[in-house]
């Protein structure tokens, strides 16, 4: 989706134009045209890759109008592809559309014209358009079939990426299909990160297409490519792990489906991002098996886990706490133990006017904590329930004084709420600076959450810019590795170390944003006088580890802004 607008400063703008003068402006300009995602989840192929892939050139025999129609195309899809990795796939969207219009000049096999047609294909798919991705697949397929390219990778690549765009439609024995004739040429071509990204494709259509004893065996042998190719503790071989313990439980096979989902558990705890929303699912749905094997007294511990989780770095996902709190109620049930009324997860799962009711009934519920030292405020914070908020806390209810484990409604409100809560808390003499789980400061969760107008009301009223957590990451470091662009131009303009290496892995917020993929926010650092060339801990620089994560196309373009800048 387009970014929308908002009122005040453009910090990612300042950021990158602020320390890169007039000198470096075409560098800078071709640095952005080549950032951004080259694949999505993996996958995708950007218009600049098929472009390259397909050795565009004009013909030297073809005439001047042919030859201005190419060049036209080729911009338009150049544009579009920098759009794209800006998040204005709007606009992306139109400039394919105008060069697939020019290309009307062009012969159906022109190479130009098929790049466009590809293109557009990779951004239906982002769209979530799967219908339209499929038909522009389909058309390039047919393209690259009549040019006789059957052996290239694009090739290839465009069939994986049609078979992506049926299993999104739910045609699971056509998508299947589609990836098993990509996976031999992804092999005789030695590209074996496609090859495991294929094959775990086609283990989720046979899973889907209730092949579940076949699914678990395909989950095994793309887990043992997985671990080969993107390391034991990935994203990828992670998610594999998930599925195949989500696939045993479907089979009834519940002890080996716990033992998978304590696998999942121990590669996220060592993972260096952990993808925060798998945790919370696996810890709730091993509290459910748990529940159906009896394990009743494993329930609690497991469901309050992963609301920690939740409240910490995913948010109020409705479906996950009302699960969690039928799951609890069930075992409390069962174990016959009664049901406090200040267990707030359960009360606050209930119709909004019924809470606001039993609290205006029961006024001092309004200054009790649940189990997990969470009074109502932090729940009406987290679930954005503002006007019950203000009731409350004209009410009596607690504001200050929790424990550095327990995050402080200020902590809360810093994650999830807007910068005018963080203002009303301010004026009611709630303390901004509180240290809270993992020794962050609101600040270190407004960015990790992207909440730039909290963060600004939070800097405004005197909280530290500088404070760092147990790891040593300061919010820059945070706003860095969550792909957040303007906030990093904006701390950028606070003046904060911009090199400055964490505790635990010596990174910088550039190995960070680099290692992650997230191309606006390496554009803004390396802008801004960022060293790309600073080692970790493991000797291993900002470009080594986007290497290693597969980016090849911000690889390229941090050596390209590199060489420009003459470094």
């Amino acid at each position: 989706m387009a970014q929308k607008s908002r009122k005040g400063p453009n910090y990612a703008l300042i950021g990158g134009l602020g320390v890169v003068g007039a000198a470096v402006g075409g560098a800078a300009g071709k640095f952005a045209l080549h950032l951004g995602p080259m694949e999505t989840g993996g996958l995708a192929v950007g218009g600049l890759l098929v472009c390259a892939a397909l050795g565009l050139v004009g013909s030297a025999t073809g005439d001047t109008k042919r030859m201005a129609a190419q060049l036209v195309v080729k911009k338009n899809v150049d544009s579009a592809y920098q759009q794209q990795s800006l998040g204005r796939l709007a606009e992306a969207e139109k400039l394919l559309l105008e060069a697939l219009e020019r290309g009307k000049e062009l012969e159906d096999n022109d190479l130009t014209k098929l790049s466009a047609t590809h293109s557009l294909g990779n951004l239906y798919r982002l769209q979530n358009k799967p219908e339209q991705a499929e038909q522009n697949y389909r058309k390039a397929l047919s393209s690259y079939e009549s040019l006789k390219m059957t052996g290239e990778a694009v090739y290839a690549q465009c069939l994986r990426d049609c078979a992506l765009a049926l299993e999104s439609r739910g045609q699971n024995q056509e998508s299947l299909e589609m990836a098993r004739r990509s996976l031999p040429l992804f092999e005789k071509l030695g590209q074996t990160r496609d090859v495991a990204e294929v094959m775990s494709l086609m283990a989720r259509n046979t899973r889907a297409s209730g092949l579940l004893d076949q699914a678990v065996e395909a989950y095994r042998k793309v887990k043992d490519l997985q671990i080969s190719q993107f390391g034991e503790y990935s994203t990828e071989v992670i998610d594999t792990v998930l599925t195949s313990a989500r696939t045993l439980r479907s089979l009834n096979q519940l002890p080996e489906a716990i033992e998978a989902y304590k696998d999942v558990l121990v590669r996220l705890n060592k993972s260096e991002r952990p993808p925060r929303s798998w945790e919370a699912e696996a810890l709730l749905e091993m509290a459910e098996v748990s529940l159906e094997q009896g394990q009743l007294k494993s329930v609690e511990p497991l469901c309050t886990g992963s609301l920690k989780v939740l409240q910490n770095f995913v948010g109020p996902r409705e479906k996950l706490l009302a699960r969690l709190a039928s799951t609890l109620r069930a075992a409390r049930e069962k174990l016959n133990q009664p049901l406090s009324e200040t267990e707030f997860l359960l009360l606050f799962t209930q119709n909004r006017d019924q809470v606001r009711d039993l609290f205006r009934e029961q006024p001092d519920l309004a200054k009790q904590k649940d189990r997990g030292g969470w009074s109502p405020i932090q729940w009406t914070l987290f679930l954005g329930w503002d006007d019950l908020m203000r009731w409350l806390l004209r009410n009596g209810a607690q504001a200050d004084g929790f424990e550095a484990n327990v995050m402080s409604p200020v902590h809360v409100a810093s994650a999830w709420s807007k910068g005018g809560t963080i203002t009303f808390l301010a004026e009611n003499n709630v303390a901004l600076d509180p240290v809270g789980p993992q020794g962050w400061s609101p600040i270190h969760y407004a960015a990790y959450h992207g909440k730039q107008d909290c963060l600004e009301q939070l800097l405004t009223r005197g909280s530290d810019a500088t404070r760092l957590d147990v790891v040593g990451r300061s919010a820059l470091h945070w706003a860095a590795d969550r792909g957040h662009p303007e906030m990093v131009g904006y701390l950028l303009s606070k003046n904060l170390d911009k090199d400055l290496p964490d505790s635990k892995y010596g990174r910088s917020p550039l190995h960070l944003a680099a290692a992650a993929g997230h191309g606006l926010v390496v554009r803004t650092l390396m802008m801004n006088g960022a060293n790309e060339q600073l080692a970790d801990k493991g000797g291993k620089t900002p470009i080594h580890l986007a290497e290693e994560a597969g980016h090849r196309g911000l690889v390229a373009a941090m050596k390209h802004f590199r060489s420009a800048m003459g470094s």
